[in-house]
C-alpha cells in the first residue's frame, strides 16, 4: 500500500494520475513514473543488456520500484504499468514474438515484468508503435490518420486509422523501411538482407554510410571534419550542412530524396493526414525538409494533397511516452 507518510487525499490523487512506464531501447532503457498529462515525474536511464533478459527485466523493476519509494508510493498507486519493447509484440500485448535479440525472442515479457511486480499487470508494445500512440495521445493536434515515421540508425513505422493503431495480419503493419526506393544502384538493407529499401537509403545509417564517402572522394572535407574535431558520421554531416558545406548539405538532399520517394508510396496507399517524423535522424528536420518535400509531392498523387509532413513535438522521450500512452490506454 502506499507508505502513510502521504496523506490520502495526495494518494488519491497520485494513484488516478499516475503510471508507471519502461522504455526498452536497443542501447538505453528509461524507466519511469508518468503523470496521465505526459507530465514525466521521475525517471532512471541505463543501458539495455540485451544478452541476459531475465536480468535487465530484474534491473526494469527493481528501477520503477526505486521511483515509487522515492515518492511515497507503491506499485498498487498507479494507475497502470506499460512497457515498449524492440521488436514485435502478439496482440494481447505480453509476448514479444520476434526480437532481433536471440534471448528475448518469444518470451512473454508482459507477464514476465508484471510477475515481478507483484502480479500487477503490465503492457507491452513495439516501440515504434508505441510512438504512434504517444502522438495520438499527448500530441498529433486532433489528427487521426497519419504515419509516424522514426528515422534513426535503421527506419520504422506505424500507421494510425481513425484513431486506432493498424497492426496487420501479423502484427507487422507499418514496416516502411523496406519499401524499395532504388533499384539502380541498390544498397543491401542491413535487416532484412534485401536490397533497394528506404532504411539501407534514408536512414542514419546510410547517411554515415555517404558522408564518409564524400569524405574520401574530397580531402579538403576530411581536413574540414578534422580540424573543427566533427565525428565523421551523420552528426557531423547535420553540424556542416548546418554551415552551408556544399557537400553536406548534397547528402542531406539524397537522403530527403530517398524519404521522399518512400513516404510518398506509403501515403498512395494510406491516404493519411499527415506524416510525422522522430527519431534522431529526424531532429534535422530543417535540413531535409525541403528536399524531402520536392519529391514527396512528385511522388503523391494530387487528389490526396495536401498531406502535412511534421516533426514529432515529443522530442527525446516519445517511446517512454508511449508506454505511458499504453498503460493509460482505456482511460
Amino acid at each position: 500500500m502506499c507508505f502513510h507518510s502521504i496523506s490520502a487525499a495526495v494518494t488519491r490523487r497520485r494513484q488516478a494520475e499516475m503510471v508507471g512506464a519502461i522504455d526498452i531501447g536497443g542501447t538505453k532503457t528509461i524507466v519511469a513514473l508518468v503523470q496521465e498529462d505526459g507530465t514525466i515525474v521521475d525517471s532512471e536511464r541505463f543501458p539495455t543488456c540485451r544478452a541476459h533478459c531475465e536480468a535487465h527485466l530484474d534491473a526494469c523493476c527493481e528501477a520503477l520500484q526505486r521511483l515509487l519509494r522515492g515518492q511515497g508510493l507503491d506499485v498498487r498507486c498507479l494507475s497502470g504499468i506499460g512497457a515498449t519493447v524492440p521488436g514485435i509484440v502478439d496482440e494481447k500485448g505480453q509476448m514479444l514474438v520476434h526480437c532481433a535479440y536471440p534471448d528475448w525472442n518469444g518470451k512473454p515479457i508482459g507477464h514476465m515484468l508484471g510477475g515481478r511486480m507483484g502480479g500487477f499487470p503490465v503492457l507491452i508494445e513495439n516501440d515504434v508503435n508505441a510512438c504512434a500512440l504517444a502522438e495520438l495521445r499527448f500530441g498529433a493536434g486532433g489528427l487521426h490518420d497519419f504515419l509516424w515515421v522514426t528515422v534513426s540508425t535503421g527506419v520504422g513505422g506505424a500507421v494510425v486509422s481513425g484513431g486506432r493503431l493498424v497492426r496487420g495480419s501479423k502484427g507487422f503493419a507499418g514496416e516502411l523501411g523496406h519499401i524499395k526506393v532504388e533499384y539502380g544502384r541498390p544498397c543491401v538493407c542491413p535487416s532484412c538482407g534485401g536490397r533497394g529499401c528506404l532504411e539501407a537509403h534514408g536512414s542514419g545509417r546510410a547517411l554515415d554510410r555517404m558522408f564518409r564517402l564524400e569524405m574520401k572522394r574530397n580531402s579538403q572535407l576530411a581536413a574540414l571534419v578534422e580540424g573543427q574535431g566533427l565525428p565523421a558520421d551523420g552528426r557531423g554531416c547535420a553540424a556542416l550542412a548546418q554551415q552551408g558545406v556544399p557537400q553536406a548539405v548534397a547528402c542531406f538532399r539524397r537522403l530527403g530524396s530517398y524519404l521522399g520517394r518512400g513516404l510518398g508510396a506509403a501515403v498512395n496507399v494510406l491516404n493519411p493526414q499527415a506524416v510525422i517524423l522522430g527519431g534522431g535522424v529526424a531532429d534535422s528536420f530543417s535540413l531535409m525538409y525541403n528536399f524531402i518535400m520536392e519529391t514527396f509531392c512528385s511522388c503523391v498523387h494530387p487528389s490526396l494533397m495536401p498531406v502535412q509532413l511534421l516533426h514529432t513535438g515529443l522530442g527525446y522521450h516519445a517511446a517512454l511516452l508511449g508506454a505511458a500512452a499504453l498503460a493509460l490506454k482505456g482511460k
